[in-house]
């Protein structure tokens, strides 16, 4: 599997009877320039969910809501701290869930001063994806052009660290009779698994950590975070709760976050996504050994 092979859109997807995939972009940009002045916005994924509605009295299944995911690089000269989170937030409460986003910001100096894979990784949406917004960028101007090969030595060493953290993390997971602990380290788990899975197939290092957003990321190469976390975060509080917890507020938590019932249920959730996640990253991890041969 090529890099990026699964990461695609489809300009002819229907967002409603009303509204095709175009009207919603542009929905998009307009909530986004009410918060941020966006110099380029690179579009490396969509993503549309529907829900139908069918009764005893009609033939035919009728779209009942209808939401789209878009993945973004935003390029701006003038980010705000914690501008990835509140973004992100503000696109989703203004268009009333409709339309959502994981969105990846930088500014020119940062991208121009990234590593060699993250300048791959740059490269890659800036040639490939849809701009939706603003003016391409040359890429010599980010210093992206003739760059070096990808150390895949490198990555894919780093990709393994991950996975050896996170298994060991589980075995202690297995003992801790500690809410607090347990939960830390099942959050532990889940972002070191998504970081060596970006790492592996995006080559890119996040700099943002929220669960959500890395298991957004994640599901562009695997359907394990929608099957374990976000397909079912809308029905359970448990879950919802994990989401929703930053690795900030469990560093300086000395009260239980939750019950010991829910962690049993966290624990097996936990487990069953590293046993469906590791063979991905490990069969992409073959992948780029067959190519330093």
């Amino acid at each position: 599997m090529e890099p990026y092979s699964k990461i695609t859109f489809n300009s002819h997807e229907k967002f409603s009877d009303k509204e095709t995939l175009q009207q919603v972009t542009y929905q998009m940009i307009d909530i986004i320039k009410k918060y941020c002045e966006p110099i380029s916005l690179y579009c490396f994924g969509v993503q549309n969910r529907s829900s139908f509605s069918n009764t005893l009295f009609t033939n035919e299944e009728l779209p009942q809501n209808s939401s789209w995911h878009f993945y973004l690089l935003l390029i701006s000269d003038r980010l705000r701290s914690n501008s990835t989170a509140n973004l992100m937030d503000l696109l989703e409460k203004d268009s009333v869930g409709r339309i959502s986003v994981t969105l990846i910001c930088y500014s020119p100096t940062q991208i121009k001063s990234s590593n060699n894979e993250h300048l791959h990784f740059f490269a890659k949406v800036i040639q490939s994806g849809w701009l939706v917004y603003g003016k391409p960028y040359e890429l010599a101007k980010l210093n992206l052009t003739n760059l070096p090969d990808l150390d895949f030595e490198g990555i894919t060493k780093y990709s393994v660290t991950r996975i050896e953290v996170a298994q060991d993390l589980i075995k202690l997971i297995s003992h801790s009779d500690s809410p607090v602990i347990a939960s830390t380290l099942i959050h532990t788990v889940i972002e070191q698994l998504c970081i060596g899975m970006l790492y592996a197939f995006l080559y890119y290092h996040p700099n943002h950590f929220h669960l959500n957003f890395l298991l957004k990321l994640c599901s562009l190469f695997s359907s394990a975070p929608d099957q374990f976390f976000l397909q079912n975060a809308g029905y359970s509080e448990t879950l919802q709760k994990m989401l929703n917890t930053s690795r900030h507020d469990l560093r300086f938590r000395n009260t239980d976050i939750y019950s010991k019932n829910d962690l049993n249920v966290l624990k097996s959730i936990c487990i069953g996504f590293s046993e469906a996640l590791i063979p991905c990253i490990e069969e992409r991890l073959n992948e780029l050994k067959i190519q330093t041969k």
